[in-house]
């Protein structure tokens, strides 16, 4: 990631971001309230919380939440925000990276949100940027590679959770085949835990936890001393 920075930005392990797999509507009898499972963009889904390294392997993958689930309340839900937060399982010189959906913490950062903002945080910004498309281009390449993925998911219910983890792993072992170096993985094995619906409330939901912008801030102050803006 520190190459994929300009600004040579030290300690991102994880870019962060949800996607939302299509899938047929669930019935009835499959779960509580189908509507839950439809998204903003008018189709049935389930949402992937995933994050990768800068080689676009999946170093978490979480498929616990409804297609109408907003990112940060995915990101709420996942067995790898306790590791994070009440754990403090990532040692602290290290963070996490995601877009304006989620909560800003020391070990978790996000770009400054408006617009017209200030040259140093407007560069923090870019390189933020430029350091989470890996999620997306990950995101890319996993759709691609495999068929299934080409249409919404028509299989039970209760496999679309096993079958996205598998594809995520067989994604990894595609990208690791030439590579020996082993990549510690928090992957949520779901196939005993199926999504619970949650309907996004009107809104973008907040976590209750205090924001934390002093290493965002930290980071912003070395841009502006050494004079990197964006291109």
């Amino acid at each position: 990631f520190q190459k994929l920075s300009e600004s040579g930005i030290f300690g991102c392990v994880t870019a962060v971001d949800g996607w939302v797999c299509h899938t047929r509507k669930p019935t009835k009898k499959e779960v509580k309230d189908a509507i839950a499972y439809r998204n903003r963009h008018n189709c049935w889904g389930i949402v992937v919380l995933a994050g990768c390294d800068a080689e676009l392997r999946y170093t978490m993958f979480s498929v616990k939440s409804s297609g109408s689930t907003n990112d940060v309340t995915a990101w709420d839900l996942s067995e790898n925000n306790y590791l994070l937060t009440e754990e403090k399982k990532l040692p602290s010189r290290f963070f996490l990276i995601g877009d304006e959906a989620f909560v800003c913490l020391n070990q978790f950062l996000v770009p400054y949100s408006g617009r017209s903002l200030p040259v140093g945080k407007d560069a923090f910004n870019y390189n933020l940027s430029a350091m989470r498309q890996c999620i997306e281009r990950s995101f890319a390449l996993l759709t691609q590679k495999w068929g299934i993925l080409w249409r919404y998911l028509r299989i039970n219910y209760e496999r679309w959770p096993t079958l996205l983890t598998t594809l995520a792993k067989l994604h990894n072992f595609c990208i690791d085949n030439s590579t020996a170096e082993e990549i510690p993985r928090l992957f949520d094995d779901c196939i005993d835990d199926l999504p619970e619906p949650v309907i996004e409330e009107s809104g973008e939901q907040q976590s209750d936890q205090k924001k934390q912008n002093c290493r965002r801030s930290d980071i912003t102050d070395r841009i502006i001393a050494s004079g990197i803006r964006r291109p």
